[in-house]
């Protein structure tokens, strides 16, 4: 046998493994007992040689030619490293792409995670018992790739929507060390309103609870505020009034809370309107007021807190304590009781809007009207509940 023959057979197999596996270990080794199998041949044909020389001219029958403990040796290492390739190359290709595939995840590299793991096919039928892992992690980074392919297609509305649904779907995810600065680029690439679209909004109670958000305290009332905008403009009220009002209750003193009131009334109005709120008539004046203001006085005398809009030069909505003392009544009183809380609001002269409804758990129909107040002029009234027999 060749020399070329044995290192064919003592070194390929294992520069394949080596190479498709990335480990020089089992190369190493290879040369090391290659290095052995020479120096226990070369011991061989010395034994072989050095027993003296023939008589010259002597008869010999010739012999049948025999393997050599060597050559024996290097066929048998030869198929067994043949078997290597064969076996174990399949399973350092799972145990490579597993370890890049985890690899790639902890850098928060989604893309090339979900490549190394699709690549992981089990050799031989056997179960890789990190199938369920990987599945899992396959599945968080489908989730967390929604909000980058978002992100690289300019939609960044549903991009921060992506995000927020990751966190809330796999709140421990070590993927999550990455959510927050990938929310902080999108709020440094496009405005709080170009984020505010439908997809955030119907999830903004989730982005209030989270800390995702690089400056949260100012930028929530911002979300809020630009999501009653967003549903104002697409006509659905409710939800509108809801965000307008988280501004101007939760954060008062924000500079959008004056434009979020404004909008909050705005919307309360249109919705009384479109449900057909009853009309209630202008107050008479009860006194007179300083020169140049209208002031509006109002008694609530019914077990219900109710809630006070009013909307012309002036803004207002407050709301007034209900009476504890005060009962409903089955027909109209011939006066006010006077004994509930009593707001009292300064106000521009001019028309108004104005909407009066409960705020309780009772189904207590709204009113609504439209109203001028003038001048020099003081108003007062009184609200009370009367249940329909």
């Amino acid at each position: 046998m060749k020399l070329h023959h044995y290192l064919i057979a003592f070194l390929g197999a294992p520069f394949l493994v080596s190479f498709f596996t990335r480990d020089s270990t089992i190369l190493g080794m290879s040369v090391f007992i290659t290095l052995i199998f020479f120096w226990v041949k070369t011991r061989s044909q010395q034994s072989q040689t050095g027993g003296g020389e023939k008589e010259h001219g002597s008869l010999s029958s010739p012999q049948k030619p025999r393997l050599s403990l060597p050559s024996i040796i290097a066929g048998v290492l030869g198929i067994g490293f043949l078997g290597v390739i064969i076996v174990v190359i399949p399973e350092f290709n799972v145990y490579r792409n597993l370890t890049d595939g985890f690899s790639a995840f902890n850098q928060g590299n989604c893309r090339e995670a979900v490549r190394k793991f699709d690549m992981i096919t089990p050799a031989w039928g056997f179960v890789n018992p990190k199938a369920q892992t990987v599945s899992l992690l396959r599945q968080e980074c489908t989730a967390f790739i929604k909000g980058t392919d978002a992100e690289d297609s300019g939609r960044f509305g549903f991009a921060l929507a992506a995000y927020i649904d990751f966190s809330a779907l796999y709140p421990n995810s070590s993927l999550n060390n990455f959510v927050p600065t990938k929310i902080a680029v999108l709020f440094g690439r496009v405005s709080i309103k170009e984020l505010a679209t439908n997809e955030v909004c119907d999830r903004v109670a989730l982005l209030g609870e989270s800390d995702l958000l690089p400056r949260s305290q100012d930028q929530i009332p911002e979300v809020y505020y630009y999501c009653g905008q967003t549903y104002e403009a697409a006509s659905d009220f409710e939800n509108s009034a809801v965000m307008y009002y988280a501004v101007i209750s939760k954060y008062p003193n924000h500079y959008l809370s004056t434009n979020a009131r404004d909008g909050f009334a705005r919307v309360e109005i249109e919705l009384a309107k479109r449900n057909g709120a009853a009309s209630i008539a202008q107050p008479q004046e009860s006194g007179i007021a300083p020169f140049g203001v209208s002031v509006y006085i109002v008694r609530n005398d019914s077990p219900e807190r109710i809630q006070i809009i009013l909307r012309g030069p002036t803004v207002i909505v407050d709301e007034i304590a209900e009476c504890k003392t005060c009962t409903k009544f089955e027909s109209q009183p011939n006066y006010c009781p006077d004994k509930g809380s009593i707001g009292r609001y300064t106000l521009k002269p001019g028309n108004y809007d104005v909407v009066v409804k409960s705020v309780g758990e009772s189904k207590v129909k709204p009113y609504q009207g439209s109203w001028t107040f003038r001048s020099g002029s003081e108003y007062s009234e009184c609200f009370y509940i009367i249940v329909s027999k």
